[in-house]
């Protein structure tokens, strides 16, 4: 944008008269100046026309104020031009302030975007370093991975090494040995013992006796009947636990006015949790309990509301369900004593037959290995140590019943009293 120039006013104003040779007191040079004055201030608007009359004034007075408005008119128009003068200076000034004023918003929009940008860096150049830092960290734990790894593979390649060695030193003693042995069965193949086979026309043992399993099929043949016979006797005692809870839940629900909810082995014995059957059974004997309780301080459990309170009628327990109930107990208990008398005589009889089978496989199977021949002991051992503790566990579950079973005897006693 170009700087505007100055704007002046001329003024047609003759500096002539302000001269030495204006101080003429001529009549016509008044008159004249008089007229010209006239005329400016009525083309200036500072009076009307036909302008200022001095008629009648002396011609020195005339003068006087002639030049008097002359030197007004001349310092009216020098005002003017300073003000001319003075204005063109602000409004240069003004669009120099406009135009720096802009240039300075502009700065300061540059100077805040470049601080974002500033700041953006920095945050930048922190994650970057966070990165790299993390990265020089793994590469270290990757190095110190890698050191221990070649480290490892060089320990094992000199182990293998060795092993290597000690083995072809084994296999040199072996072929010594072996070399040895068939020089002494030359030398005592070469000498004649004076024996003769006098049955020599009879036919091989294993065509007598015939093709028989190996120890470890026969092993095998014996952990599944065991496995076998285990499940038919956990299917069993979890049929008895079936009864004994369905029949202390009759005991419970009888006394009760909820219904009562028949368990199957489903529902006793389910995938997941494996705790459901001991929960099903404590409830059960909690709430066999809670009734003995209730029932053998009936003035502590009564309530005076008439709603609540139950009737001699519903307490009550006849004596063909009382007996009922003896027998189911009686029966239960002749079953659980049935179990553990089978469990306690089976299990020798099968520790016999295994051992039996396990040295006629013996006798059949001809060379073998001191580590084959140490694994079915092992073997009959664990066997023998997971038979006692299935007896255990067992006898616990069959004390737990009988508890319960005598529970229940001791709430019909009471009940028939």
């Amino acid at each position: 944008m170009q700087t505007p120039g100055p704007r002046n006013v001329r003024w047609d104003v003759d500096d002539t008269i302000n001269s030495p040779a204006s101080n003429a007191s001529t009549e016509f040079v008044s008159t004249s100046s008089l007229q010209y004055i006239n005329s400016q201030l009525v083309a200036h608007g500072f009076t009307a026309a036909p302008g200022l009359s001095l008629d009648g004034v002396a011609s020195a007075d005339m003068e006087k104020a002639v030049k008097c408005l002359l030197a007004m008119l001349s310092q009216r128009v020098e005002d003017m031009s300073r003000t001319e003068d003075l204005s063109t200076r602000l409004r240069t000034l003004n669009y120099d302030h406009e135009r720096l004023k802009s240039m300075h918003n502009t700065a300061e929009e540059k100077a805040a975007s470049a601080e974002r940008e500033m700041n953006a860096y920095k945050s930048r150049l922190a994650t970057a370093t966070k990165a790299l830092q993390a990265s020089e960290t793994a590469h270290k734990h990757t190095t110190a991975e890698l050191q221990r790894t070649r480290t490892s593979l060089q320990s094992i390649r000199t182990l293998h090494q060795n092993e290597l060695k000690k083995k072809d030193k084994e296999i040199d003693r072996m072929a010594e040995k072996w070399a040895k042995l068939s020089e002494v069965q030359s030398r005592l193949s070469a000498v004649s013992s004076g024996m003769r086979c006098l049955n020599g026309g009879l036919a091989d043992a294993a065509q007598v006796v015939g093709p028989t399993n190996s120890f470890l099929e026969t092993s095998l043949e014996e952990s599944e009947r065991a496995r076998m016979e285990i499940m038919e006797e956990n299917k069993y005692v979890k049929q008895l636990m079936l009864n004994a809870v369905n029949e202390m839940q009759d005991i419970v629900h009888h006394t009760g006015e909820d219904e009562r909810m028949q368990h199957t082995l489903m529902t006793l014995f389910p995938i997941a949790p494996a705790t459901a059957a001991r929960d099903a059974i404590s409830d059960t004997l909690t709430a066999i309990r809670a009734i003995i309780s209730r029932l053998s301080h009936p003035e502590e459990s009564s309530d005076p509301t008439p709603s609540s309170s139950l009737s001699s009628s519903d307490t009550k327990v006849s004596d063909e369900q009382v007996t009922r109930l003896q027998d189911t107990i009686k029966h239960l208990q002749s079953q659980i004593d049935n179990a553990q008398a089978d469990q306690v005589s089976d299990t020798p009889a099968r520790v016999d037959t295994f051992s039996n089978n396990r040295r006629l496989a013996k006798g059949h199977t001809g060379k073998v290995s001191v580590e084959s021949i140490d694994q079915p002991e092992r073997e009959e051992e664990h066997d023998r140590l997971h038979s006692i503790d299935n007896r255990k566990k067992f006898a616990e579950a069959a004390g737990e019943e009988r508890a319960a079973m005598e529970v229940g005897s001791r709430f019909t006693v009471s009940a028939m009293n």
